[in-house]
C-alpha cells in the first residue's frame, strides 16, 4: 500500500541508564521513489516515536559490512613497522604508517594534471618517517611484495609515485622481504637506517665541493654488523679474516696455533649493474697462515647479491627504458635513463655497498661451514 510502513531487520539499541540491549524494528517506507515532503514528515514523526518514545536515546546499528581495520594490512609491513621504530623512535624521529600522498607532497596549481592531482589524493605511502614539530617528512618507505612486480597496473602505479617522490625530492626507499630478512639478528634494513642516522651526524648539512669523496671512509666505519658476528665466529674456528683484531690474532698465535690457522682474503669484486639492480660477486680464498710467494688456496669461494637500487619513474617509464637498452647511442640512452629513473637510496647509503656487504657476508657463511667440517674432520 501506497505510503504504508513495514517491518524489516531489526537494529541494536542500548539503553544508557539501565546499561540493557535490546532489539528495536527498523523503519522502512515503500511507496514511491519521489517522496514529497508530506511522506518525509511521516517519516520522521514515526522514527521519533519509535525512538524517543521508548526512551532509548543512542541507537546503534550493527553495521555488517563496515569493520575498523588496521593500518598495517600485512605481517610484513608490521614487521617493517617494528624495525623502523626501533632505530629510529629512541633518536627523536616520529614513524607515521599509511599516510595519504597528498598530505607530505604538494604540487603547484597548474603543474600537475587532473589524473595526477586525482592518484595525489588516492594514494598512500606505507610509512612516513618525520622529525621536528610541526614534523617535517624526512624519507618514506614502500613495502613492494610479489604483486607490485607481478601486476602491470601496480608496477605503473608504483612507477607514478617514483615520480611524484623525486619531483619534491624526497627520498623513497622501496624494500622487499629480502631486507627484513634478519642475519645474524640484523637484516638489511637495520644496517641502512644505521647508516642513514650515522651519515646524517657525521657529515650534517651538504658536502663541500673541495672535499674529497667520504663514502670509502665511511664504508670501512659502519660495515655490515652481520659481518663482523660471523668474522668473530670464524675466530674462534682459526679462520682470520679482515676483520680480526691485531690483539686476537697475537692472542691465537701464541697459544701455538699456527699449524691450525688460516686466513680468508678476498680475491675478488664482479659488479653487474642493471636499470634498477645493482649484482655483486664477492670472491674469498682461505690461504694458510704462513705467507709465502706461491700459495694454493686452501678453500675458494663465491656469493651474489642484487639489491635495488633505482625505480622507474613515470606511468610509461619501464617503456622507455626498454627502448634505452637497444638504443646504439649512449649519449641518449643514459639522457633516457636519467629522465625515467629515481635512486632508491637514502643518504649513507648506496646498492653497491648495501649489495657488496650482504655478498660478503653470504660468502663468509660458505667460509663457516668448510671450517666446521674440517674440525669435525680433525676430530
Amino acid at each position: 500500500m501506497k505510503g504504508s510502513t513495514y517491518f524489516s531487520t531489526t537494529q541494536l539499541f542500548v539503553d544508557p541508564k539501565r546499561s540493557l540491549w535490546c532489539h528495536m524494528p527498523s523503519i522502512r517506507f515503500a511507496g514511491r521513489s519521489r517522496r514529497s515532503d508530506a511522506a518525509r514528515a511521516r517519516r520522521g514523526a514515526v522514527l521519533a516515536e519509535v525512538l524517543y518514545g521508548t526512551g532509548l536515546k543512542q541507537p546503534i546499528r550493527v553495521a555488517r559490512c563496515m569493520r575498523i581495520r588496521s593500518l598495517l594490512r600485512s605481517n610484513s609491513e608490521a614487521r617493517t613497522d617494528r624495525v623502523l621504530r626501533r632505530a629510529l623512535e629512541k633518536r627523536g624521529y616520529r614513524v607515521c604508517p599509511s599516510v595519504r600522498v597528498s598530505d607530505v607532497i604538494d604540487y603547484e596549481y597548474g603543474e600537475a594534471t587532473e589524473v595526477e592531482r586525482d592518484l595525489l589524493r588516492k594514494m598512500h605511502f606505507d610509512f612516513v618517517v618525520t622529525l621536528g614539530d610541526p614534523p617535517l617528512p624526512q624519507f618514506v618507505v614502500e613495502f613492494d611484495g610479489p604483486q607490485h612486480f607481478d601486476d602491470d597496473a601496480q608496477a605503473r602505479l608504483d612507477a607514478v609515485k617514483n615520480r611524484f617522490c623525486r619531483d619534491a625530492s624526497l627520498d623513497l626507499l622501496r624494500i622487499s622481504s629480502q631486507e627484513l630478512q634478519p642475519r645474524e639478528q640484523v637484516s638489511l634494513l637495520d644496517w641502512v637506517l644505521e647508516r642513514w642516522v650515522a651519515w646524517r651526524e657525521e657529515y650534517p648539512g651538504s658536502l663541500q665541493e673541495d672535499w674529497e669523496d667520504p663514502t670509502v671512509v665511511f664504508d670501512a666505519r659502519h660495515p655490515y654488523p652481520a659481518v663482523l658476528t660471523m668474522s668473530a665466529r670464524l675466530l674462534r674456528l682459526g679462520v682470520i679474516t679482515l676483520y680480526a683484531r691485531d690483539r686476537d690474532i697475537a692472542r691465537l698465535t701464541t697459544r701455538n696455533m699456527r699449524s691450525v690457522l688460516v686466513r680468508c682474503e678476498k680475491v675478488g669484486s664482479a659488479f653487474v649493474p642493471e636499470d634498477e639492480w645493482q649484482t655483486v660477486e664477492h670472491r674469498l680464498a682461505v690461504l694458510p697462515w704462513a705467507r709465502q710467494s706461491l700459495q694454493t688456496p686452501i678453500y675458494e669461494t663465491a656469493a651474489r647479491a642484487r639489491v635495488r637500487w633505482a625505480l622507474p619513474a613515470g606511468w610509461n617509464a619501464r617503456e622507455q627504458l626498454r627502448i634505452a637498452d637497444g638504443n646504439q647511442d649512449d649519449l641518449e640512452a643514459a639522457i633516457t635513463r636519467a629522465q625515467n629513473l629515481a635512486w632508491s637510496e637514502l643518504p649513507g647509503t648506496s646498492g653497491v655497498a648495501l649489495a657488496e656487504g650482504l655478498a660478503e657476508y653470504l660468502a663468509l657463511r660458505d667460509v663457516e661451514n668448510w671450517a666446521l667440517q674440517r674440525q669435525i674432520a680433525a676430530t
